[in-house]
């Protein structure tokens, strides 16, 4: 973790004429952030060393993709769903993959191919920082769908399952069909 430098100011007692050390608002801010942060992503850790690297071979598309998703990142922990996980980051990439793809229909109907290559640039930026989050394993997800299984029977709702499931494997990275085929494969 880079560590900060922390100005102290010192700023008299009127009464005693003693100096006492106080931080100003922004360094208490800044302290205040360092504690509360905690990334334990390994891709979103590595999205800004590669905004640098975008900047300084002016890659564009690039640029623009990695701003967008650390301002979605930025946002997310403002509305109280920071992007703590590379779950929460898989789900942010897919719902960015989406808005771009509505994006380049809505371009193409329009007519604009210099738009559509575009958004074919930008698609392919995304896939390729979502392909570096590390979804859990079929082998894990079935050892996990058939200790659910074996909890709450084979004659449970797949509904209550699947519930399960997804709380035994929250915050891990993992697609909810693979989990749903595997229950369906635990069953039958």
């Amino acid at each position: 973790m880079a560590t900060r430098r922390i100005y102290l100011l010192t700023r008299p007692h009127i009464h005693t004429g003693q100096s006492s050390i106080c931080l100003s608002p922004r360094t208490q801010i800044a302290v205040q952030s360092r504690h509360n942060s905690t990334i334990s992503s390994p891709v979103l850790s590595r999205l800004r060393p590669d905004l640098k690297k975008a900047m300084q071979n002016k890659d564009k598309t690039r640029l623009n993709v990695l701003r967008g998703i650390l301002a979605s990142v930025n946002d997310a922990s403002k509305i109280g769903k920071p992007v703590e996980n590379d779950a929460a980051l898989l789900a942010l990439f897919k719902q960015e993959i989406k808005m771009v793809t509505s994006a380049k229909a809505e371009a193409l109907q329009a007519g604009r191919t210099d738009l559509v290559e575009k958004q074919d640039e930008t698609i392919s930026v995304l896939k390729e920082y979502s392909g570096m989050v590390s979804l859990v394993s079929e082998d894990e997800i079935r050892a996990v769908v058939t200790e659910v299984v074996q909890e709450l029977g084979k004659g449970a709702h797949v509904g209550s399952m699947i519930g399960k499931a997804k709380e035994k494997l929250s915050g891990r990275a993992v697609e909810m069909s693979d989990v749903a085929k595997a229950i369906k494969a635990v069953i039958s």
